[in-house]
């Protein structure tokens, strides 16, 4: 009984993961390009055809994938990660810098979206070309895709923030009240942190922190 409410709480995520990402992937293709470039006239009857049909597409194409990692020896896990951190880095550092400083830009977003990108392709190429065969210690720093996933964050950083000086600031009507943080604002400091000790967003964090601290820990030093 244990085991099959386990397997349905497991396909019953499964399920949530794969609806919300062709509902997402869907609606940025008919949004973002059939409606903006493809065709701007576009009736709603229309654009929900397109985006139900990109969807099956999505679906079937995804199939494929699958039917193709089964048939490889790749870690799917391994590979689910490389993909995250190739693509995670560079819209974490728009997003922090985006919070912080009201130089950042829809140009230096662009900018360091496709930078990071190019960072990426090069070091996949150090990993499976230049220094495929290298046993040298830059090659076995720069082939964990955790450790290309800080060096393509500490570059898109850097193009973003050289990207800030050089593009024209936005103007005070483009950066609305409350989207940048200011350390200035004492209000901003302490709005939804509680107010006892129970609900404070601080412990929480606290919490929260200590236990995945705790957990790697644990497995990268004891469990081997």
């Amino acid at each position: 009984l244990l085991l099959g409410v386990l397997m349905a709480a497991f396909f019953s995520a499964i399920q949530s993961t794969v609806c919300s990402a062709l509902n997402s992937t869907s609606t940025i293709f008919t949004m973002d390009f059939y409606q903006k470039y493809i065709n701007p006239q576009a009736t709603e009857k229309q654009s929900i055809s397109v985006g139900r049909i990109t969807g099956v597409v999505i679906l079937f194409v995804s199939i494929g994938f699958a039917i193709l990692l089964g048939h490889s020896k790749a870690n799917l896990f391994a590979f689910i990660q490389a993909g995250y951190t190739a693509i995670g880095p560079a819209y974490s550092a728009i997003f922090l810098l985006g919070v912080l400083w009201k130089r950042v830009n829809g140009k230096d977003a662009l900018i360091t979206v496709i930078a990071a990108f190019a960072m990426v392709g090069f070091l996949k190429y150090l990993e499976f070309g230049l220094l495929a065969e290298s046993t040298s210690d830059f090659a076995k720093f720069i082939k964990p895709f955790g450790n290309q996933g800080l060096v393509t964050w500490l570059f898109a950083m850097l193009v973003c923030t050289v990207s800030a000086f050089i593009t024209p600031p936005a103007r005070p009507e483009q950066v609305g009240e409350g989207l940048i943080f200011s350390f200035k604002d004492k209000k901003a400091l302490t709005a939804g942190l509680g107010t006892h000790w129970y609900n404070s967003v601080v412990l929480w964090w606290g919490v929260a922190f200590g236990g995945m601290l705790v957990l790697v820990v644990i497995f990268s030093v004891f469990v081997k």
